[in-house]
């Protein structure tokens, strides 16, 4: 839900979580249709890293996920 650096980060690298334990990993471009990130996340003590809250709202490519699907664990 959060990335650190989203709001200055052109390309995302993700892992989701499919069928139970396993996880897919896919590259999500900023440049892509649907992506939005929201307002920066203000942490007491850190200003470092900078969160924000990624939002997709159309499917990624098939093209962007790294391996098979499931395959990280």
């Amino acid at each position: 839900m959060w990335i650190t650096n989203g709001g200055i980060a052109d390309l995302f690298t993700v892992f989701a979580k499919v069928g139970g334990e396993k996880f897919t990993a896919f590259l999500v471009e900023r440049a892509f249709p649907g992506v939005t990130t929201g307002a920066e996340e203000r942490k007491m003590g850190s200003r470092a890293a900078r969160p924000r809250r990624c939002i997709w709202t159309r499917a990624v490519p098939v093209e962007n996920v790294l391996g098979e699907s499931g395959a990280v664990m």
